[in-house]
């Protein structure tokens, strides 16, 4: 039985060690993933005014106008835009059915795609790349023709092998009584809209003065630490509005550690659940281990007394308590094989049945194994044959 309590918890430190190793892997995949901009020494704020306040949209586009104008003037800041939702952020998830003039699709509804309002500046501010044509200006206001650009996700998938660049689009269907149209002016680079485990989603970009909207994140891009510049964002927006708030500020750096967050919580519990694990295997294992030295006493005694080494002795006792530990770890790489499948949705960019995660699981037991059986192996080394014999 005391067997067997130490083969059970061999197996389970096993099947925790493998859950956090592929965790541990997850995370590691996730950082190196490119998410298609630059956040560094980038400042982020979200900023809601009031509808009721400013009702009419000239009112919305000059309160941002104003704002970004102060936020550049800061000292430090290199250059400032805002957007919609930020990427890697969720935020709001607005997605909208569109036409392509020339084109007809066969799906239910039509193509669709992510839809995000941007100022000039904001793909520069973060280091988004421009593929192709142009970035929104200060002239694509009311006035002037109504202009999008998308990114790359979204051109592959509906202009594929074609430059979509000077294509019209528009919103809903062309059949409608006055569809309003508007010409694909650039092709910028994608970004993972929902976090570093998603895939990019298609995206179309509109600039902010032909489609305002109370709601926006502002970015800024600084020369110095951003953190520094809180203050002077804050009071750069109660400038224009001494009782509009900002919220949520945070560096871009920030934005996308936390956008792991639940994967790094669940990675640490794991970790803690499995280094627990394997101090109660290694404890136990010393335990057992101990209890049968101390039982076989005589045994060894008799054995060192008609020739045995002390070698032989130490050996036997590690071979014991390791071969234990194999037996724990040839069930705990049975059962990870099917419990691991059930972490399917929490890891990503590894096999639930990574190779890697389960040696370094199995060679980490084997030596805390081997470690745990030192002790009782010395103290059987220890034993005297000659006082043995007295007693016997």
């Amino acid at each position: 039985m005391r067997n067997l309590l130490v083969v059970s918890e061999v197996a389970v430190s096993l099947l925790l060690l493998v859950g956090a190793g592929l965790m541990v892997r997850t995370l590691t995949t996730l950082s190196a993933i490119e998410p298609g901009f630059d956040g560094r020494n980038v400042l982020t704020a979200r900023v809601w005014i009031p509808a009721t306040k400013y009702p009419e949209d000239e009112e919305i586009i000059t309160f941002y106008r104003e704002t970004l104008e102060r936020v550049k003037s800061i000292p430090g800041v290199e250059s400032a835009g805002a957007v919609l939702s930020l990427p890697v952020n969720s935020g709001i998830n607005g997605t909208f059915t569109f036409s392509i003039e020339g084109k007809r699709f066969d799906d239910d509804g039509g193509p669709s795609a992510g839809f995000q309002v941007a100022t000039p500046h904001y793909i520069e501010t973060l280091g988004i790349p421009l593929l192709r044509g142009r970035w929104f200006t200060e002239a694509d206001d009311l006035q002037a023709p109504d202009v999008v650009v998308i990114n790359q996700a979204l051109a592959e998938k509906y202009w594929p092998g074609e430059d979509p660049v000077g294509k019209r689009m528009t919103w809903g269907s062309p059949d409608d009584e006055d569809p309003q149209w508007a010409t694909i002016v650039g092709l910028i680079g994608n970004t993972r809209h929902f976090g570093l485990d998603e895939a990019e989603r298609p995206e179309i970009y509109q600039p902010y003065l032909q489609g305002s909207l109370p709601y926006m994140t502002l970015v800024v891009k600084s020369q110095v630490d951003p953190t520094t510049l809180t203050s002077a964002l804050r009071r750069a927006v109660t400038d224009v509005d001494r009782a509009q708030p900002i919220s949520s500020v945070a560096t871009m750096e920030q934005v996308v550690f936390d956008s792991l967050g639940s994967r790094r919580f669940n990675m640490l519990l794991l970790v803690t659940f499995a280094v627990t694990a394997l101090v109660l295997a290694a404890v136990g294992l010393f335990g057992v281990l101990s209890y049968s030295v101390s039982q076989r006493s005589s045994e060894i005694g008799i054995r060192m007394a008609l020739g045995a080494r002390t070698g032989g002795v130490v050996g036997k006792v590690i071979r014991q308590g390791v071969g234990l530990a194999l037996i724990g770890v040839t069930i705990g790489v049975a059962g990870s094989f099917a419990l691991t499948r059930l972490m399917q949705s929490m890891i990503h960019g590894v096999s639930a049945t990574d190779p890697i995660a389960i040696v370094a699981g199995a060679a980490l037991l084997t030596a805390v194994a081997a470690f745990a059986s030192c002790l009782p192996a010395f103290r059987a080394s220890r034993v005297d044959p000659m006082r043995v014999l007295r007693e016997q």
